[in-house]
């Protein structure tokens, strides 16, 4: 399922999302509440999802993701947008099963969320199986970008850590 822009008719989408949760393997969410974050956390044959946030609807009070019940079947994941706290609760909960993930955050030495991230390593503790991490970049300073990989990659020593706008990585649709 592609395109979801929850924003738009919040009721109608969540009811949407509830009843193709028990069959959907892959979807890609704009500006999800609370009630549809739940829901596509719960989704027991999701494998892929991309899941951005551009409105900023989340930030007053973001939404902790709870544990899930069962192994997350998550593989792929590309998130943007989404208030720390909630990105961090969603790494927890699929991390030890994603092997390909696209984080939106910036380079900023110390910098506040999502401009940088001052305990990147502990946010990404619980993704040991990555295979894969690309950055995604709006812009940032190449010394920056170089300091933060460094970080990731010694956090992940098995995983390809990767800078979309360094790297040139191509971006990757459903």
């Amino acid at each position: 399922m592609n395109n979801v822009f929850c924003s738009s008719d919040p009721a109608w989408f969540l009811e949407l999302l509830r009843s193709a949760s028990p069959s959907l393997e892959e979807l890609r969410v704009w500006n999800p509440g609370e009630g549809h974050l739940l829901a596509v956390h719960g989704m027991p044959r999701l494998r892929r999802l991309d899941l951005q946030c551009t409105e900023g609807d989340l930030d007053e009070a973001p939404p902790v993701l709870p544990a899930l019940p069962h192994r997350s079947g998550l593989q792929w994941l590309r998130v943007g947008g989404l208030p720390l706290a909630t990105t961090r609760s969603l790494l927890l909960a699929h991390g030890p099963a994603l092997e390909v993930l696209w984080l939106d955050m910036g380079a900023v030495p110390g910098g506040e969320w999502p401009e940088g991230c001052s305990d990147l390593a502990a946010l990404l503790a619980p993704c040991a199986a990555l295979a894969r991490l690309v950055f995604r970049r709006h812009d940032h300073d190449r010394g920056a970008c170089r300091d933060q990989l460094t970080v990731a990659r010694a956090a992940l020593p098995a995983c390809t850590v990767q800078c979309q706008q360094c790297d040139r990585v191509a971006y990757e649709d459903f």
